[in-house]
């Protein structure tokens, strides 16, 4: 017999702006390889902020602690080995944007960069191979 638990997506993954973040897919796909875990996902929202995190999993092969803590101990590493960073731009035409955004995804060590013509940048980087003044300054 399966059972749930509830984890916000918020404490487990403190950097992440939305559920469509690859972090959240990658928590998702880390937990579902798990021994006990029978499934992972992320519940519907109506908006666009970090969501919930369902957890399935077998009473008789891991506690509910034991989920709990193969989640939080998920998101740690995560949280450890990606990096996000959020900035601000002047606005500018989508063309610019999108050039912009293919630029910095050819940088080593950003994994995810997106610019809306609106002037909003959000980055992901690999802490492996870039720390976060490096990131920064790819983007300068």
């Amino acid at each position: 017999m399966t059972e749930k638990t509830l984890a916000e997506l918020t404490i487990l993954l403190p950097d992440i702006q939305n559920d469509r973040d690859k972090c959240v897919e990658r928590l998702v796909d880390a937990l579902k390889a798990r021994a006990g875990v029978d499934a992972a996902h992320v519940l519907e929202r109506d908006t666009d902020a970090p969501g919930t995190l369902c957890i399935h999993y077998d009473p008789d092969r891991i506690s509910l602690q034991e989920a709990r803590t193969l989640a939080e101990r998920s998101g740690m590493q995560l949280s450890e080995r990606y990096g996000h960073l959020l900035a601000e731009v002047e606005p500018m035409q989508p063309r610019q944007a999108r050039r912009l955004s293919d630029k910095l995804m050819r940088q080593s060590g950003i994994l995810e960069a997106h610019v809306s013509a609106d002037g909003a940048v959000r980055i992901e980087f690999d802490r492996d191979v870039l720390d976060e003044a490096q990131a920064r300054d790819v983007f300068r």
